[in-house]
């Protein structure tokens, strides 16, 4: 008898920053792009290019979570590089970020490590005295590339 696969959730997740486990409700952007090269000679006996790959394009990683009252983590990540001026961190100073999927035992089935990844953005979703949800705070970190782990 086989045995039946489900595909996992992807409600359960953690974040780990340099500074710590860090609880979102959402991350977004966990992608990496190749570009392509083309090229055909002119004497080539195919009438299409040859496609070759070229360089990857890192885009930004997007985190949200909900504001807890004494709850700094997300600044003190964007205050680590921004505010105290660690514009350019050497080698080994980088933020790497660990994103670990989890299943329903709990055990890690997908991880993103996310390298050389540098704050570029903080922001929340806004304040409105008449708005009857819960704030929220969202940090972009822009990065060099993501690797994939099963």
């Amino acid at each position: 008898m086989a045995s039946y696969k489900f595909p996992v959730p992807k409600f359960n997740f953690e974040v780990i920053f340099p500074s710590g486990t860090i609880s979102f409700q959402e991350v977004t952007g966990l992608s990496v792009e190749n570009e392509f090269l083309e090229y055909r000679n002119g004497s080539d006996r195919f009438l299409t290019p040859e496609r070759r790959a070229g360089m990857r394009k890192a885009g930004s990683v997007t985190f949200k979570k909900g504001i807890i009252s004494g709850d700094t983590g997300v600044f003190d990540v964007y205050d680590d590089f921004v505010q105290r001026k660690n514009y350019y961190p050497t080698i080994g100073e980088h933020m790497n970020i660990t994103v670990n999927l989890r299943d329903e035992s709990n055990a890690v089935v997908r991880t993103w490590m996310i390298w050389w990844g540098v704050p570029t953005k903080i922001s929340t979703d806004g304040l409105n005295s008449t708005d009857n949800s819960i704030a929220y705070e969202e940090i972009e970190i822009s990065h060099s590339g993501i690797d994939l782990y099963n």
